[in-house]
């Protein structure tokens, strides 16, 4: 049975207004630098970025007592606010159901050998009061009719830890964080770009950071810089979207290992970046994944002279192995190399990939299912690998074209997609 959403509804989840910001307050001090006057501002700990992790590393000093202030390059534009990127789902640990628990997400988080096992532990113990208190500030996670939050798999995850309330959950995330910054008073420094993390003594100490800020520009201070002074830094600043061309980060995306790395401070991990399938940069930077896949529609790329190929009909032996695989994008979004054995997933990654390659564009039809594989049946729902038909079944997602499946599991998405005119 379908559920009609109301348009108010929609709207509410989609349209996602950010709070504004109130007056900053003008320096009291004021620092000599190589002869000139720069603004001082002191604080027990200086946030770098002003996303979900930003905000919540504030709040959560400030709740202890903290003295914080967050300097952000553009408040409210960064990854967590304007992309559907993996952020947007919570991981949690899923404690009701498969016999899931905290130990058990541990070892998933480390499994991989980036994380040390305390570290990963303490993450997994909690994200359960992390996902609670994002509740508690009115972030509006699906839950069933006893209170529980509902849940679902993503990012090979095999138990189902990740709970979403749509494709901006990341922004309302951002939204309820910063409400709760200005109750609490902390200031929030816009239009600032750090350019130095300052250091003392030996070994070399955090003491503050050097930034740029565009309202301090004046003849005697023709760079706008400004100095905060504090004795704990925390970089919140995200990845390094401009790294790449082809990304689905927002543009302007810089992120601070370059900071890290010019202070002096040990890296570790670099060569762990999820990639996966997204849109043009260009257009509407979003990975393509959940329900987006997980309806099933037709994928193929047109040529410069028009042509449709039907692509993924080359990488895979039956129609129903390539639906299935379509479909396992939804929660197996980042490219997985053991997923290229045995006419996995990640096999819709790399065919995607040498389209691009070959000049060709690659598009989703939700007005037509798969294609058959050359020699194969046609697409059938009885014809599918059994997870794919239980969860479909389950769903009551079985409607007879993708459109129709989209909007039965996900209107939110398709909501999206009409707002920016993909």
């Amino acid at each position: 049975m379908s559920i009609d959403v109301p348009q108010s509804i929609l709207d509410a989840l989609t349209d996602v207004e950010m709070p504004h910001l109130p007056p900053e307050r003008a320096p009291t001090e004021t620092i000599a630098v190589y002869g000139q006057k720069l603004p001082l501002y002191r604080s027990g700990c200086i946030i770098v970025g002003s996303g979900a992790a930003g905000l919540r590393a504030a709040v959560e000093l400030r709740r202890r007592g903290a003295e914080v202030v967050i300097l952000s390059q553009s408040a409210f534009g960064g990854t967590s606010a304007c992309s559907g990127s993996d952020k947007q789902t919570l991981h949690t640990a899923n404690t009701a159901d498969r016999g899931d628990n905290y130990r058990a997400m541990a070892r998933a988080i480390r499994a991989g050998g980036a994380m040390d096992e305390d570290t990963a532990y303490v993450e997994a113990v909690g994200s359960s009061r992390a996902m609670a208190s994002l509740q508690f500030l009115g972030l509006p996670l699906p839950q069933d009719p006893l209170g529980g939050t509902l849940r679902y798999q993503t990012d090979h995850d095999e138990v189902g830890r990740a709970t979403s309330c749509g494709p901006r959950t990341s922004r309302l995330m951002v939204k309820v964080l910063a409400e709760e910054a200005l109750r609490l008073a902390i200031p929030i420094h816009n239009h600032t770009t750090v350019a130095r993390i300052l250091t003392h003594g030996q070994p070399p100490q955090v003491c503050g950071v050097l930034a740029f800020r565009t309202k301090e520009r004046n003849a005697g201070n023709p760079l706008g810089l400004a100095v905060y002074q504090a004795p704990v830094v925390v970089l919140a600043a995200g990845g390094p979207g401009e790294l790449y061309r082809d990304s689905v980060y927002p543009n302007g995306c810089f992120g601070s290992l370059g900071l890290a790395l010019e202070a002096g401070i040990e890296l570790v991990n670099l060569t762990e970046s999820q990639f996966g399938i997204g849109t043009r940069r260009e257009g509407f930077p979003w990975n393509l994944s959940g329900t987006y896949v997980q309806a099933m529609p037709h994928i193929y790329s047109v040529d410069a002279k028009g042509r449709e190929h039907h692509f993924l009909a080359q990488y895979y032996r039956t129609t129903q192995e390539l639906a299935s695989n379509v479909f396992r994008k939804g929660y197996q979004w980042p490219f997985h190399s053991t997923r290229m054995l045995d006419f996995g997933s990640s096999l819709v990654d790399l065919a995607i990939y040498r389209e691009g390659e070959a000049g060709r564009s690659v598009f989703m039809d939700f007005n037509r299912n798969p294609l058959e594989v050359p020699g194969d049946a046609p697409f059938s729902f009885d014809r599918l690998d059994e997870d794919v038909r239980s969860y479909l079944g389950t769903a009551g997602a079985t409607q007879p074209q993708p459109i129709d499946r989209l909007r039965h599991m996900n209107p939110l998405a398709i909501e999206l997609y009409r707002r920016y005119k993909v």
